[in-house]
């Protein structure tokens, strides 16, 4: 239903490392059974074998546009947040209408094929070029694709060097033989990585073969600007009723936030610095940036650092979260659950609550600031920006918001 907010890093081809390398762990042993099954269908129906092994040494990476094609990328839900290889029950080309879901984790699969392959490219090609004609797929993903021939690499001994009948050092054949090889595989892999970019087709190229009525793009643009929307109505009522509950501590959190950007930046006496400040509050990059927002909907940043929830009351309210605590949006304090829904909740509450008072309230925070005298304190200001929002409340910042 929801696209995940890793989809959106994907396609716009910013996947976190960490990410990749965590995926690339956890599906490691089910990501080679599917390459070697997928290179021994390859070699048979194109016999790359006849021509010997560099024809199947080039096949190694360009055999991710097949697992790509083949195969579905998944995440476990928290606190697991495990990734999972699964095969697909049609191909990617196949589809006549793929659903959101499809393009799930795409950007993320294609790269951790990129970085198994490289990593196994000539033992792979090895293997293939002998064992495609006798064995069957199964019985050489059985005796390839295990924990032990798949472990990482130990790091590299020190060189044992002898000395020649001249006195001088000698690395001995078997080293020489090893360099040779080492050359060999890095002009290869030279070679091969221009070819492998223009085979793997760009998110770009994906959408517009399969999304023909735009539906997808429309969900992609959606979940970017607007999550909440796509949220169950129980979850969006949620947002709408907490979004007018916490108005009074977001604005708070506001005038501390401000006032401390303002004397950072030297900007207390600048009307223009001030506005430009005041604008780029409720939203976590710029709308002039290229950069990719953080997290679906673009909220402010500094919401990291709040919880959302409901009182003894049963009112929503936001509160600063205890100085070290981990982060929500990393599953910080959440045990189970769709974290990434709860996000989407609570960052929804965040900023339509600082866009209605900030863009939309009875006083201009800029002007605000700048007729305020400087040795102002973020109590002082809240007094007077947050009459409105917190009437007959106390509204000084708490200490650990200043």
């Amino acid at each position: 239903m929801l696209i995940a907010a890793s989809v959106l890093a994907a396609a716009a081809g910013r996947v976190k490392v960490k990410e990749e390398v965590q995926a690339l762990r956890d599906t490691r042993l089910d990501l080679c059974r599917a390459i070697v099954s997928e290179m021994h269908t390859e070699i048979y129906k194109h016999s790359l074998r006849k021509d010997g092994e560099d024809d199947i040494y080039e096949t190694v990476p360009a055999i991710c546009l097949a697992i790509v094609q083949n195969y579905t990328l998944s995440q476990a839900p928290a606190p697991q947040r495990s990734w999972r290889l699964t095969k697909r029950a049609t191909k990617l080309d196949d589809d006549d209408m793929p659903d959101p879901a499809s393009f799930a984790h795409l950007m993320t699969l294609k790269k951790v094929c990129e970085l198994f392959t490289e990593e196994q490219q000539q033992e792979l090609s090895e293997l293939m070029y002998k064992e495609t004609y006798q064995r069957d797929p199964d019985s050489i993903q059985e005796s390839f694709c295990n924990a032990e021939k798949l472990a990482p690499a130990p790091p590299p001994r020190p060189r044992a060097r002898t000395l020649t009948a001249e006195g001088g050092q000698n690395d001995g054949k078997e080293q020489k033989e090893k360099d040779e090889k080492k050359k060999k595989e890095k002009k290869k892999k030279e070679k091969n990585k221009g070819e492998q970019t223009q085979t793997m087709p760009s998110m770009e190229e994906m959408l517009k073969k399969y999304d023909t009525d735009g539906s997808i793009s429309n969900l992609i643009e959606m979940e970017r600007e607007t999550p909440e929307l796509m949220l169950d109505p129980d979850e969006l009522k949620q947002v709408q009723t907490g979004a007018v509950e916490i108005r009074c501590d977001v604005c708070r959190a506001v005038s501390t936030i401000a006032l401390r950007r303002a004397k950072k930046a030297k900007a207390l006496r600048s009307e223009d610095a001030l506005s430009d400040m005041v604008t780029s509050l409720c939203v976590g990059t710029p709308a002039t940036s290229d950069e990719y927002p953080k997290y679906p909907g673009n909220p402010p940043l500094w919401g990291e650092l709040y919880t959302v929830s409901r009182g003894a009351e049963g009112r929503w309210q936001m509160r600063r979260l205890p100085k070290g605590s981990a982060k929500e949006e990393k599953g910080g304090g959440i045990a189970g659950g769709d974290v990434y829904n709860r996000m989407v909740i609570k960052h929804s509450m965040i900023s339509r609550a600082c866009k209605q008072i900030v863009h939309e309230g009875e006083h201009d925070l800029a002007e605000l600031i700048f007729s305020t005298p400087q040795q102002a304190s973020p109590e002082e200001l809240a007094a007077k920006y947050c009459a409105t929002e917190c009437p007959g409340e106390e509204v000084a910042p708490a200490k650990d918001e200043m």
